[in-house]
């Protein structure tokens, strides 16, 4: 059975709109699937999990940056409901390489999880990492030398660092304002917005209400919240 258009959709116009804007502003490229629809698929509980990865390649260092540049690799992992309403899960790994000679060297990795209600993880989080995360083969078309790069070395994995909500559409919100900078972020930050509200929504009643019980502070105990 095939995914409607209005689940796919809005990842594909997400980095439509990314895409226009690294070119508008001269941040870099953004190779990706030509299309997101073979990444969803139903799977026996009738939930629909996406997985894609997305490459963008000599991203400016900064926005201010004339030279430096940096290529990070993006592999996001998303579990919704049927309708494509509700999040059930997130994994957003990005690496960072720099880019010397046509070889890669890794800089470092972080993944971010979205993983309500289990038991000491906060309800949105950051790890550094150890694992790699290479282009997809159908999409890296640079000439780089990805497949030599060994995995990092010395990386403590299960220190968890709480943030926002850190899914895919967000993961690459704080990307561009990193890299594109203050005149193009603007712009595309409205049109996410946009795109954004059509995207499944991930639930954190726990750390909601919390946030609501004590509205004085946001340390991190609201992060915990569902293990009360």
């Amino acid at each position: 059975m095939a995914v409607p258009p209005k689940i796919y959709s809005p990842y594909e116009n997400l980095l439509v709109a990314l895409e226009d804007a690294a070119t508008q502003s001269n941040t870099g490229f953004v190779a990706h699937r030509p299309s997101l629809v073979p990444c969803f698929r139903y799977v026996p509980n009738n939930h629909i999990t996406f997985e894609t990865r997305i490459l963008l390649h000599e991203w400016k260092w900064r926005a201010a940056a004339a030279h430096h540049r940096i290529t990070m690799a993006i592999h996001a992992q998303e579990e919704m409901t049927k309708d494509g309403a509700n999040l059930i899960r997130s994994t957003v790994g990005v690496s960072y390489y720099s880019i010397e000679n046509r070889q890669a060297r890794l800089l470092h990795t972080v993944h971010f999880d979205y993983a309500p209600d289990s038991p000491c993880h906060p309800t949105f989080h950051a790890q550094f990492t150890d694992q790699l995360i290479l282009p997809d083969s159908e999409i890296e078309n640079f000439d780089i030398g990805f497949a030599q790069v060994g995995p990092p070395a010395g990386f403590f994995r299960n220190s968890r660092i709480p943030t926002s909500d850190m899914t895919l559409s967000s993961v690459l919100l704080c990307l561009a304002a990193d890299h594109i900078g203050e005149v193009f972020f603007g712009p595309f930050r409205a049109k996410f917005f946009d795109i954004q509200a059509a995207m499944p929504k991930p639930a954190f009643n726990h750390l909601r209400n919390s946030l609501q019980t004590t509205p004085d502070h946001i340390r991190s105990s609201h992060w915990y919240a569902h293990m009360t």
